[in-house]
């Protein structure tokens, strides 16, 4: 309250005020708890902190000079203050694609009306600012910059005011608006080699191998063999496109080749390992000599193919007639070659009798397009008249077979007899196998070999063939369905966000009754993990080192790969997979928990999020734990802004009453999901429908 004067010039000037208050004396108490304070030698008196009504009141004062004195009086009248009911976040860093929350909502119970005003990087509108969507009636006011060009996105960095004021109070609001630039990091993900493979190469020959990762920032790449560092003169590699050349393939080259993929994300390096691939020589060595065979005609004949030369990849067993490699030993119903390469005669004629030629047997190397024949056999064959029938008998079966899960298995019956027996299977059930089919398939009329397609642990059992001719033979093979370890949950790559646990998984197992795989081995970035990532409790393993938990994660710290190793007595399964950690999602805006409404008044249901994953976030409404596609019944929701409420002044109380309960916003990306819970809870104040009219 001001009570200021003065005199004419010359003269001198009034002294301090005298102050009254509802025409008495102000109490010096009012001045000693400071809720009254004087200022500029009294002509100013301020009363402190406001409070309505007991502050409502009305001062006077006098002034006095020389000449006399003046009189003045002056009200006092406390009112509801403006309230802001929502603001948005005072700061706000985006990425193009989000929504500005420019929100700010207020209310009074004075008489005087909210107004409100826009001002943008100093500069007043008298509508709204560019790009600003804005409803007049409900106060939401938004930017979607999805819709905006990178342009016009451009522009909208900067301070927002909303101005909010009546006759008697003004209350600024400040947004500010900072766009961000986020570039999407990557940890290493190995495209080339995808799986482990054997490749055969000739002597000399020129191998390059390729190594190809997606990765941001890009990858670096080196080889490693048989797990040592490469430092050859014959080896070179290129980190930048990963690829591995040798110029000329020796036995000193040839070994297991991994890749290891890395980047460097914030100050870690993160390496990604690739499967093994293994070059290999492919060779055909000579055979050794071996000698001549008699039989007399009718009987079943066995021609071995001994000392049999190394081959890399194993090659395949032809029979020849003579020296001529077009003279190839035709395999039909009376002959037959077996898997370890030996020549079957069901029963043998004279005409089996070369007269002093020989047969030989030879390896062919697919590889090397190259056929190697031996030094042969000769088989001298007395003939019979007339050539006697002989009852079945196994001239090859295997009685134990190994058969691995996923691949095919060849079981193999040749039977000797006059006449030529005629083959029947049955299977690990003894059910007769009598066509092909997905599963089984006779690889020659003769039906001398079964295979069982895509082996499962089911297969694992006997298999019976019967030979018969005016006898009947059987043989069995027992076959042993076995694997390396057979992943349940490979470990693989996951993205998690940021403060949460995270939990690599590397679980696998054996086939029924064989012993399950050890505890797995574990590596981050392609070393050992070392010991104080437990002792700290950052790492954690549980269900027998078969799941790692990085827990309370950082980014970009806990950004990284990790490889781990399964073993059991048939080989080996690596996996490799890179926890990716994102910026979690943040709930910017969210109405009260709960909220006691009267008829007419707004039920506030706005959540807004943002995020600075690529990731979009997007929502899912639920009712009293029912899901709702679109919006629960009589919700106002906006797509784009996110706002949502409902306007109960416009239900009839009959609706009215169905408002009552939980609402669920459900906010989620692909990596992530939090649930906003409002309780609605309706409070009856006496009024009936009837009333309201």
């Amino acid at each position: 309250m001001t009570c200021q004067a003065k005199s004419v010039i010359r003269e001198n000037p009034p002294g301090p005020p005298e102050w009254f208050e509802n025409g008495a004396p102000i109490p010096n108490d009012k001045f000693d708890s400071g809720k009254y304070v004087f200022g500029n030698d009294q002509q100013i008196l301020k009363v402190t902190n406001l409070v309505k009504p007991d502050d409502t009141t009305c001062f006077q004062c006098k002034v006095t000079n020389s000449e006399g004195f003046r009189f003045a009086d002056g009200c006092l009248d406390v009112i509801e203050p403006i309230v802001i009911t929502s603001r948005p976040p005072a700061v706000q860093e985006i990425l193009k694609g989000d929504i500005v929350n420019l929100t700010v909502m207020a209310q009074t119970n004075s008489p005087w009306p909210i107004q409100y005003k826009w001002l943008f990087n100093n500069q007043t509108y008298d509508d709204k600012p560019p790009f600003v969507t804005y409803n007049e009636t409900s106060k939401y006011a938004y930017i979607n910059t999805e819709d905006l060009s990178f342009e016009d996105y451009r522009t909208i960095n900067g301070t927002y005011i909303r101005m909010v004021y009546n006759v008697h109070e003004k209350i600024n609001v400040t947004i500010q608006v900072i766009l961000k630039e986020v570039e999407r990091l990557q940890t290493p993900k190995i495209t080339e080699p995808d799986v482990a493979k054997t490749i055969y190469y000739k002597a000399t020959d020129e191998v390059i191998l390729v190594c190809q990762a997606e990765a941001n920032p890009q990858a670096q790449y080196e080889w490693m063999k048989d797990g040592q560092t490469i430092v050859s003169d014959f080896i070179k590699q290129d980190p930048i496109t990963g690829e591995l050349q040798i110029a000329s393939l020796t036995r000193r080259e040839t070994g297991k080749y991994q890749c290891f993929a890395s980047n460097q994300i914030g100050t870690k390096t993160i390496k990604s390992m690739s499967p093994i691939i293994t070059v290999d020589l492919a060779y055909l060595n000579s055979w050794v000599d071996t000698p001549r065979i008699q039989a007399t005609e009718g009987e079943a004949v066995q021609l071995t193919c001994d000392n049999v030369p190394l081959c890399n990849p194993p090659g395949q067993f032809k029979w020849y007639k003579g020296d001529d490699e077009s003279s190839e030993v035709v395999q039909d119903d009376r002959i037959a070659i077996d898997a370890e390469g030996t020549l079957h005669f069901v029963y043998v004629t004279k005409a089996d009798d070369l007269s002093g030629l020989k047969y030989q047997c030879a390896i062919f190397n697919r590889h090397l397009n190259s056929i190697n024949l031996g030094r042969g056999k000769i088989l001298e064959i007395t003939k019979l008249n007339p050539i006697p029938d002989r009852a079945p008998s196994v001239l090859y079966s295997k009685p134990n077979q190994k058969a691995l899960i996923g691949h095919y298995v060849d079981i193999q019956c040749i039977f000797g007899g006059k006449p030529i027996p005629s083959i029947s299977w049955k299977n690990n059930e003894l059910q007769a196998i009598t066509s092909n089919s997905d599963k089984y398939e006779f690889i020659d009329t003769s039906r001398q070999v079964l295979r069982v397609k895509n082996i499962q642990e089911s297969d694992e059992g006997t298999f019976t063939c019967e030979g018969a001719n005016t006898q009947t033979n059987t043989a069995t093979t027992a076959l042993n369905v076995t694997s390396r370890p057979i992943w349940e949950k490979s470990l693989s790559s996951i993205t998690v966000a940021a403060t949460r646990d995270a939990s690599m998984t590397c679980q696998a197992k054996s086939v029924i009754r064989e012993n399950p795989p050890g505890p797995p081995e574990w590596f981050e970035n392609g070393a050992p993990i070392p010991n104080d990532k437990f002792d700290s409790g950052k790492y954690v393993f549980s269900n027998d080192k078969q799941i790692l938990m990085v827990t309370n994660l950082v980014k970009p710290d806990d950004t990284t790969c990790f490889q781990c190793k399964v073993t059991n007595s048939e080989g080996f399964r690596f996996a490799d997979g890179c926890l990716d950690v994102i910026e979690p999602i943040v709930i910017t805006s969210r109405p009260p928990a709960v909220q006691e409404i009267l008829k007419g008044d707004i039920v506030n249901l706005t959540v807004m999020a943002q995020t600075n994953s690529p990731w979009p976030i997007q929502y899912k409404w639920f009712f009293n734990n029912q899901t709702y596609d679109d919006k629960p019944p009589f919700v106002t929701y906006n797509e784009t802004s996110k706002y949502a409420y409902i306007n109960t002044k416009d239900l009839s109380f009959e609706n009215y009453r169905t408002i009552n309960g939980t609402y669920i916003r459900m906010v989620y990306n692909v990596h992530e999901k939090i649930n906003v819970t409002i309780q609605v809870i309706l409070k009856e104040v006496g009024s009936t429908e009837k009333d309201q009219q």
